[in-house]
C-alpha cells in the first residue's frame, strides 16, 4: 500500500510537472526589467571578443560621461579604450584574454549622480563555441529525414538542436500528428503495474503534448549524453534509465541512472533551455557529429506515442523471429522501429566516429545499446518545400509566421581557472554566492576539491578509458538557492 502510495504521487507529481514544463514555454524565464535609472551590468551578455580585442559590456542606464573602471585578478587595468555605444552599450576597445588570465573582469561604473556600480564578470567565451552545423547542413539532415519517412510512407516532426539544446530548426511534414501520446515511461505498464502516465495526451488530457516537445526532449538527449569520448542515442538512455540493467532481467540493480529521465525539464531554473519533456528514452534521438566534432542532436517523431525502448532481448534482434527491423513485420518496427530507422538515416554524412558509439562501451561487463543491428537506408536529402514547413522556435516566437533556421548560437559558458583548475561557469551562477551557512570561500573551496577529484577520477562512459571524468557541479544552500554551477 505504502508503495502505491509513493508510486501515485510521483506520478501525480510527474504530471503537474509536465503540464508546467509545457506551459511555461520550455522553461525560458524573461528578466525582470530595471525600473531605477541606476546604471546596470548584464553578466550574461557582457563578453570578451577576443579576435576584436574588444570588451562588450551590455546592460541598462549607461552615460556618454559615465566613469568607468578595469580590473583584473592583479588590479586596475591601464589600458583599453572606451567607446560608449548607447544607454546599453559600452565598448572597451584593446583587451584580450591575456589582460585576464583567470578569465574574470571586475567593472566597476560610476554615473553623473554618483551612483557606483561594481560587478565581477566571466568574460571569455567557451571553447566549447557555436555548433559548427550550417543552414545548409541541417536542411540536409532533416531532407534525409523526410527521404525516409516518405520511404516508408509516413508524415513526422524534425527538430535539431545544438550541443546546448538550443533549437536550431524545427520542420513539421504535412500530414503529421501534432500530439502524442505517453505509453509507458518506465518498467512497461501493465494494468497490475501501471506507472501513471500512460495515456496522457490521449485519454488523459487530450492533446497535452504537443509533438514537437518529444522531438526537443529526443534531440537534446543525443546531444547532452554525447561528447567527444562517447556517443549515445535515445536507446542509450534507455538501456540506462530503466528499473533493472539489463532491462527485464529481475534481481539486478536498477540503471545507472534510473529516474534521470526528470531532469533537464523545461520548467528548471538551472539549466535553460530545457527539455520540455526532460531526458527521453523513446527511440528517434540520436547526436550529430560534424568532422568527428560533437555539435548537437536530432529528433524525429512519427508514431505519435511516446514510450521508453523497451532493451528486451527480443527487441534487440538477438532471436531469429526479430532479426529484420527494416521489416513492417517485426513486432517492435511501429513502436520503436520507424523512428530509429528515420533519425539515422536523417544523421548519414554527420555521425560520430564508430570507435565511440554506446555499443563500443562496456559498463561492469554490459554492453550498452546504441542501435538496432540494421542496415542504415540510403536516402538523398529531398527539397523541403511542398512537404511541410519551418516552425517557429519556442520561445524565441510564437508567431507561426515566424520561422527559422537559426546558426551560431552562443555557448552559454564562460572558460575560467578556479585557482589552478580549467572549468566552465554560467554567467547566470557567477560569481559564487554565500548561503544562508555557507561563505563565498565555503562554495569555491568545495567546488575546488570537486574539481580536484574530478580531474582525478577516470571517465567509466568515454573512449579512450584512462580520459578524465567530466561532470557538473552545483552547490545550494539549505533553502535550495544556486549558490555555483561548473562544469
Amino acid at each position: 500500500m505504502a508503495t502505491q502510495k509513493r508510486r501515485s504521487f510521483w506520478a501525480l507529481a510527474l504530471c503537474f510537472g509536465l503540464i508546467l514544463a509545457i506551459s511555461l514555454t520550455w522553461g525560458y524565464k524573461n528578466p525582470t526589467a530595471n525600473t531605477s535609472t541606476d546604471p546596470l551590468i548584464d553578466r550574461e551578455k557582457t563578453v570578451l571578443k577576443p579576435s576584436k580585442k574588444q570588451l562588450l559590456i551590455v546592460g541598462e542606464n549607461f552615460e556618454s560621461s559615465m566613469a568607468i573602471e578595469l580590473a583584473n585578478k592583479k588590479g586596475i587595468l591601464t589600458k583599453g579604450q572606451a567607446n560608449f555605444q548607447n544607454s546599453n552599450t559600452i565598448i572597451i576597445s584593446g583587451v584580450g584574454k591575456s589582460d585576464f588570465p583567470d578569465g574574470v573582469a571586475t567593472i566597476k561604473l560610476r554615473n553623473s549622480k554618483g551612483v557606483e556600480i561594481k560587478e565581477r564578470v566571466a568574460v571569455i567565451p567557451s571553447a566549447i563555441g557555436p555548433s559548427p552545423l550550417t543552414e545548409a547542413d541541417i536542411r540536409q539532415i532533416i531532407g534525409q529525414g523526410v527521404a525516409q519517412a516518405q520511404n516508408l510512407g509516413l508524415a513526422g516532426t524534425f527538430t535539431v538542436v545544438d550541443r546546448e539544446g538550443n533549437i536550431l530548426a524545427i520542420y513539421q511534414m504535412k500530414g503529421a500528428s501534432k500530439t502524442v501520446v505517453v505509453r509507458d515511461v518506465g518498467k512497461q505498464g501493465t494494468p497490475s503495474s501501471p506507472q501513471g502516465l500512460e495515456g496522457v495526451g490521449g485519454t488523459v488530457l487530450p492533446g497535452a503534448i504537443p509533438s514537437i516537445a518529444a522531438t526537443i526532449s529526443k534531440a537534446g538527449t543525443g546531444a547532452f549524453l554525447s561528447t567527444f569520448g562517447n556517443a549515445f542515442t535515445t536507446r542509450t538512455a534507455a538501456f540506462i534509465i530503466r528499473e533493472h540493467i539489463p532491462p527485464f532481467i529481475t534481481n539486478m540493480p536498477s540503471g545507472p541512472l534510473f529516474g534521470v529521465q526528470v531532469s533537464s525539464l523545461g520548467c528548471s531554473d538551472i539549466k535553460q533551455p530545457g527539455l520540455p519533456l526532460g531526458m527521453s528514452g523513446d527511440t528517434g534521438g540520436v547526436p550529430i557529429y560534424k568532422n568527428g566534432i560533437p555539435s548537437g542532436g536530432l529528433g524525429v517523431e512519427l508514431n505519435g506515442e511516446y514510450n521508453v525502448a523497451l532493451n528486451a532481448p527480443k527487441s534487440l534482434g538477438n532471436q531469429q523471429e526479430f532479426k529484420d527491423p527494416l521489416s513492417p513485420s517485426d513486432p517492435f518496427f511501429f513502436r520503436e522501429g520507424i523512428e530509429e530507422i528515420t533519425a539515422f538515416a536523417a544523421v548519414r554524412g554527420f555521425e560520430p566516429p564508430d570507435s565511440i558509439t554506446a555499443d563500443k562501451l562496456l559498463v561492469n561487463g554490459l554492453r550498452l545499446q546504441y542501435r538496432r543491428t540494421f542496415a542504415i537506408p540510403v536516402v538523398n536529402a529531398v527539397s523541403l518545400n511542398g512537404i511541410g514547413s519551418f516552425l517557429a522556435i519556442p520561445p524565441l516566437s510564437t508567431n507561426p509566421a515566424d520561422v527559422r533556421i537559426r546558426t551560431n548560437v552562443p555557448s552559454e559558458f564562460r572558460d575560467i581557472k578556479l585557482r589552478d583548475r580549467d572549468v566552465r561557469v554560467v554567467p547566470r551562477f557567477f560569481p559564487f554566492k554565500a548561503g544562508t551557512s555557507l561563505s563565498v570561500a565555503d562554495v569555491e573551496q568545495i567546488l575546488f576539491q570537486a574539481v580536484r577529484e574530478a580531474n582525478r577520477v577516470k571517465a567509466a562512459i568515454r573512449i579512450p578509458i584512462d580520459v578524465p571524468a567530466e561532470v557538473n557541479v552545483s552547490c545550494i544552500d539549505v533553502n535550495g538557492q544556486p549558490l555555483s554551477l561548473w562544469i
